[in-house]
């Protein structure tokens, strides 16, 4: 009995080992629960300090702007105006609370953007000589408007300033196209390829091309004649690298066929790194002025060979400067090479010494007004000729005798006459 007795006073260990760890496993989730409502509230309020730190953010957008912000209300009542507008209001000395940044009609604007007939609004207004740039948005969640100014009186100086050096530019350019237009002379422009980029009209009368038909095309391939391409392509790689200006002549091959001899004067124009970007050419048509020296010279080469036939020269006198100047035939008469000076004294000095004061009588007198026409001797080489010289002298209203005068001053071998 004892025995049964003790046995059911004492459990088996197993039983009584496992009670108090299962107790404490329900400690714990007792502990949890007291700890989760201040977990929570913890994260609400940090959540709280984001959002609260993103709104200041936000916030601080128009009042740092450096720009001027306001706000308006539906009736026009300003609500809000950063800092920078109070600061350009304290250096421009303007009293108020920034009404000056509102248009006169706002009330007018304001309906137009409730009811949606503007999406914004932009304008500018002028604040003690500072112009200022206004756009203003509807903000229909705050029932306002809000009002974006920033400051563009330099930028407005700079559209003044690029709009008159425009109007000079525009100005310029159509003086230049003018005189280009009207020069006698051929103005031609080309890029660096040879290439036609301006061509004025007396280019286009001389060669019977309009500009319409020759911009943009390589001049030598249709101006200039075979023979002449190649020299005429040295002379451009010369501008080219910077060897001007230059002068040349050569011939343009008109539309009809016909050749002009052109007399250029060459230049270039620079880009902005300083390399040459244009060549200029201006040129003169000498076409008609190389025939004239051309007819004249064969003119002159006739006399020299008329003279020389009857062995008759032809001279003029500069009284005033003394200076005498003799045709080639003279100077084989009297025997003096060309290229000594020629005065009156050189002449008087071929003549011979017992005729010379004869001579110099006659001419003294012919300056006065009398006709001269005499003969006498001149001594060449130590040979005597006689010559025969005539001479019909003009005179101005002072009655000098006018400089280069003479219609008719010959002088004439007459030394065979004399031996018959």
């Amino acid at each position: 009995m004892v025995s049964k007795k003790t046995d059911h006073k004492q459990p088996p260990k197993t039983s009584s080992s496992r009670a108090p760890k299962k107790k404490v496993a329900q400690s714990k989730t007792k502990c949890a629960h007291r700890h989760a409502p201040k977990d929570k509230t913890i994260d609400i309020v940090n959540e709280l300090k984001i959002k609260n730190t993103e709104l200041e953010r936000f916030a601080s957008f128009p009042r740092l702007n450096p720009n001027q912000v306001l706000e308006v209300n539906s009736s026009g009542k300003i609500t809000f105006i950063n800092n920078a507008a109070k600061n350009i209001l304290r250096k421009l000395n303007v009293k108020g609370d920034g009404v000056v940044f509102l248009p006169e009609d706002v009330d007018t604007i304001l309906k137009e953007l409730k009811h949606k007939k503007r999406k914004g609004f932009y304008r500018e207004i002028t604040i003690r000589e500072r112009v200022f740039g206004e756009r203003l948005y509807l903000t229909p969640e705050f029932h306002a408007v809000r009002i974006y100014a920033h400051d563009i009186t330099d930028k407005k100086k700079i559209e003044v300033e690029i709009g008159q050096a425009e109007i000079s530019l525009i100005k310029e350019r159509d003086f230049t196209s003018a005189v280009l237009s009207t020069a006698g002379a051929l103005v031609i422009v080309l890029d660096l390829k040879g290439r036609i980029v301006s061509f004025n009209k007396t280019c286009e009368l001389v060669t019977g091309y309009s500009f319409d038909e020759v911009k943009g095309k390589p001049f030598w391939d249709f101006l200039l004649v075979p023979e002449e391409i190649k020299p005429v392509k040295s002379v451009f790689k010369e501008l080219k690298a910077g060897q001007f200006p230059n002068k040349h002549e050569n011939y343009w091959v008109a539309k009809d066929g016909n050749r002009y001899l052109i007399s250029w004067t060459n230049t270039a124009l620079f880009n902005t790194q300083g390399d040459v970007e244009f060549i200029i050419g201006t040129g003169i048509d000498i076409t008609e002025r190389k025939r004239a020296e051309e007819a004249l010279r064969e003119s002159g080469e006739d006399l020299k060979r008329a003279q020389a036939v009857a062995k008759t020269g032809s001279w003029r006198m500069n009284v005033q400067k003394d200076e005498l100047l003799w045709s080639e035939e003279n100077h084989q008469i009297f025997g003096i090479p060309r290229g000594i000076p020629m005065t009156y004294e050189t002449f008087l000095s071929t003549v011979h010494p017992d005729d010379r004061a004869y001579v110099d009588r006659k001419w003294t007198a012919a300056l006065r007004g009398e006709h001269y026409d005499i003969e006498h001797r001149i001594v060449v080489k130590g040979r005597e000729k006689w010559v025969r010289e005539r001479a019909e002298l003009e005179f101005d209203k002072t009655a000098r005798c006018s400089v280069g005068s003479g219609q008719r001053r010959t002088s004439q071998d007459v030394s065979w006459q004399k031996k018959i």
